[in-house]
């Protein structure tokens, strides 16, 4: 998912067993296996002149509201598709697969690339 119209998230990922979810019926697949690691990742990238904490504050902000149940910020449709293949992942036929005291594991990546200065 990456469509740069997402609030703070460039991008953004399920991995089961290191596998890339993207239907939810690849799940019923992956817990064959008895076993589910899931990692969820989200990615922010940045160009800008100098470093702004905000935009990080921004990016974790933004995390936050993914994982309520309604967001203060309307999400893109990326985003609420990604929401819904989550909530498959904690459904209870799935969720029992999880190892809960490891997973799910949270991968939370920022990128700021500060341009040169042109003096």
């Amino acid at each position: 998912m990456n469509s740069g119209s997402n609030y703070g998230i460039d991008g953004g990922a399920i991995l089961i067993n290191g596998n890339l979810l993207s239907n939810p019926s690849d799940i019923e697949l992956y817990s064959k296996s008895r076993k589910l690691e899931v990692i969820i990742v989200f990615n922010q990238s940045k160009t800008s002149a100098s470093f702004n904490s905000g935009d990080i504050s921004k990016f974790g902000s933004a995390v936050q509201f993914f994982f309520k149940e309604t967001s203060s910020i309307a999400l893109s449709q990326e985003l609420i598709d990604l929401k819904a293949l989550y909530n498959t992942v904690l459904e209870p036929n799935n969720i029992r697969f999880i190892d809960r005291k490891k997973f799910p594991e949270l991968d939370l990546n920022f990128y700021d690339y500060i341009k040169p200065s042109t003096r």
